[in-house]
């Protein structure tokens, strides 16, 4: 039994998941681990452990909970056998900190009930309690001549050890706020297009992440989105986005160029000869041969367009290195937002800050104004390089600053595959996209080229 030498609830008592399928409970007494074919399984075991002895004690207890990610929400177990988020107020007196992320109301009312068995031996269950009377008004459309009788049924968690505890308990928690910023991203992300959105991905000089940063980008709109993305290769110098995303140099935009000008391309069938899928993600390979992709200038890229958007609506495009080639033009004349690429080398940063010059400088000042940065973390810069001051003052030219962390994924230079990505890394490309798509959340910020 877990003793306790007063009616405070106790601050001792921790429960942690060690490992996929393994709860450990650490209380005075030393450490009980509970395992299971499943971490939801074992969690489970774990909470109807307290609760006996809850049955058996008749006095509060205070459990930290915590997940394989560190994320804590305390909870209180009472005599009577419910379970609560633990108030604010006991959060603030015992862990000398704030309370946990969730709104008040979330730890306002016992938010499950343990049933225990007579005997006290164990056995028992979790059950989620009736809606209290304070629970808000249905806002639901309905009928006047038909009142709705149904209360609101708040969002399930799936991250964190909230998530955690849902999947073994059924008892809701709340959304912590790492789930709640998560499901602000993915809303951002999946903002409906009012109408056509080009982006290009551009910068002064190579090898500073301006591919992969559109791989990434690519990858990650076509993961959350409903609708179909596009992404073209428009790197007059065998660019690479075809090997970042197929896996293979392939060509692509050349026999495009050349069966639109011949009046075979008049449907996304006929346009598909010439894409490749990676995923959800259709990509437009370029031209592996340097010579044939230099021959493209801004009225070949147009003529590409008209043809792309027809069937698309959201069209990313990896450009080539610089901002003087025949085909530059055509790409910031018709795009609506740019990502430049950044690294903390001196070189890297320099180019980033160069290029929005040179954008504010060539009539493209509400590009340069709307831009967003991807700095990459890949280089490998001595100490005397200060890298917060670097991303400092690209944040204070970009309209939104993404830093890209180390991956070894990414390192890899092959296909990205979303999957195999850091978790951390993820969640900055989702930021990033986020940023993107901040352009088409106000019609009116459009640069209107």
């Amino acid at each position: 039994m877990v003793s306790r030498s007063s009616s405070t609830p106790s601050t001792g008592l921790t429960a942690r998941v060690t490992q996929p399928g393994t709860a450990v409970l650490t209380s005075q007494q030393g450490e009980r681990s509970f395992t299971a074919a499943t971490t939801k399984t074992a969690i489970g075991d774990l909470l109807r452990y307290v609760a006996a002895e809850v049955a058996n004690d008749g006095r509060p207890i205070r459990v930290e909970t915590y997940d394989e990610a560190g994320d804590q929400v305390p909870l209180l177990v009472h005599h009577d056998g419910t379970v609560q988020q633990a108030p604010a107020d006991l959060i603030n007196s015992s862990v000398g900190g704030p309370a946990d992320d969730q709104p008040a109301s979330a730890t306002s009312e016992p938010i499950a009930a343990v049933a225990t068995s007579p005997a006290g031996g164990g056995q028992a269950a979790i059950e989620l309690a009736s809606p209290t009377q304070d629970s808000p008004a249905p806002s639901a459309i309905r009928s006047p001549a038909t009142p709705d009788i149904h209360r609101p049924r708040p969002a399930a968690p799936k991250l964190g050890v909230q998530g955690l505890i849902h999947r073994a308990t059924k008892v809701n928690l709340g959304l912590s706020k790492r789930e709640r910023t998560y499901n602000q991203l993915v809303a951002r992300i999946r903002t409906p297009l009012p109408q056509l959105h080009r982006c290009a991905f551009i910068s002064l000089k190579g090898g500073i992440g301006k591919t992969t940063s559109a791989a990434g980008f690519g990858h990650t709109f076509a993961h959350y989105r409903p609708d179909s993305v596009f992404v073209a290769d428009m790197n007059p110098d065998a660019g690479t986005l075809a090997k970042r995303t197929v896996g293979a140099p392939l060509a692509g935009v050349k026999p495009l160029l050349a069966a639109i000008q011949a009046g075979q391309v008049n449907s996304l069938t006929d346009l598909s000869r010439y894409t490749r899928a990676a995923g959800r993600l259709t990509v437009l390979p370029g031209d592996p041969d340097p010579q044939a992709g230099q021959a493209m200038d801004a009225d070949d890229f147009r003529t590409v367009m008209d043809v792309v958007q027809r069937y698309y609506s959201l069209i990313l495009i990896d450009t080539g290195d610089g901002v003087t080639r025949p085909i530059t033009p055509g790409i910031l004349d018709g795009v609506d937002s740019v990502v430049v690429a950044a690294t903390h080398s001196k070189d890297g940063a320099e180019a980033a800050i160069e290029t929005l010059d040179w954008l504010s400088g060539h009539g493209y000042e509400a590009l340069a104004n709307s831009a967003v940065v991807t700095l990459s973390a890949k280089d490998r810069v001595s100490k005397e390089i200060d890298k917060a001051a670097v991303a400092k003052i690209l944040d204070a030219r970009a309209a939104a600053l993404i830093t890209i962390p180390p991956d070894s994924h990414l390192a890899d230079a092959g296909a990205i595959d979303r999957d195999r990505l850091a978790p951390a890394t993820r969640r900055v490309l989702m930021e990033g996209a986020a940023a993107v798509a901040s352009h088409w959340a106000d019609i009116d910020q459009y640069p209107g080229h």
